[in-house]
Formats: structure tokens, sequence, C-alpha cells
């Protein structure tokens, strides 16, 4: 009987497992999401030039834990990662159907500072933390 529970428990353990990888999927669970602009823009450590990028949460693998909060910036090709930001969990109220990106005003001359990141149809998102400018940056 008790050999039983055991098995019945791992093989409802493994069921729910893979019906969460299909529910999800990899795009949901790593938020990946492709984004073009036409101008200048920053992550907290580093400015990026205008273009196509793809935005994706840091997957530690099989076994490594994960984090929902470290993002990487990757090239158009997902090749290179061109930077990696901590961020803050930060919350909607309405969620959307598309990604959602908000940014900072920047002042004449500066890149566009990126403030938070919303996967589509999720209540939270990314809000990025930056450090205080002094007056001579």
């Amino acid at each position: 009987m008790l050999t039983m529970g055991f098995v019945l428990v791992l093989i409802l353990g493994a069921f729910s497992k893979s019906a969460r990888a299909q529910f999800l999927g990899t795009a949901a669970w790593d938020r990946k999401t492709s984004i073009t602009i036409n101008t200048a823009w920053e992550v907290p450590g580093t400015t990026l030039a205008p273009g196509t990028y793809v935005l994706r949460l840091l997957d530690l693998g099989e076994g490594g834990g994960a984090t929902r909060t470290v993002v990487q910036v990757f090239s158009q090709d997902e090749k290179k990662i061109l930077a990696t930001a901590l961020g803050l969990t930060a919350y909607r109220t309405n969620t959307a159907d598309d990604s959602v990106f908000h940014f900072y005003e920047a002042e004449q001359g500066t890149p566009g500072r990126l403030h938070t990141w919303f996967y589509p149809s999720f209540g939270s998102g990314i809000e990025f933390v930056y450090p205080k400018r002094s007056a001579g940056n």
C-alpha cells in the first residue's frame, strides 16, 4: 500500500511538471521578448545602440535554480549577451496582449533608460534599478 502511494506521487509529480512545461512553454517561462528601438538606450550598466535586441529572464539551467528579476539582453540573433541587469518585481493593475516597455524621461543627448518591462498577460514585470547620477553625469 505504501509503495503504491509512493508510485502514485511520482507519477503525479512527473505529470504536473510536464503539464506545467507544456502550458507555460519556454517563451512564457523566460519571458523572451524582442525589442526594436531607433535611439540609443540603456539598461543598468550598459548603453545600447539603436537596433533589435532580445530580452530574457536569466535561466541558471536544470538544477541551478532560477531568478525572476535578472534580465539578459541579447543580440538580435541571440548569440551574444550584451547586458545582464538586476531588477525588482514591478506590478500593474491591467495586463496587455503585447509586451510593454516604459522608459524614464531622458535629457537631450542622453540615452533613454529602460524603467519597466512587462510581458504580455502577466500582472508583474521588471523594474530596472539605476545608480543615482552625479551632477557630472
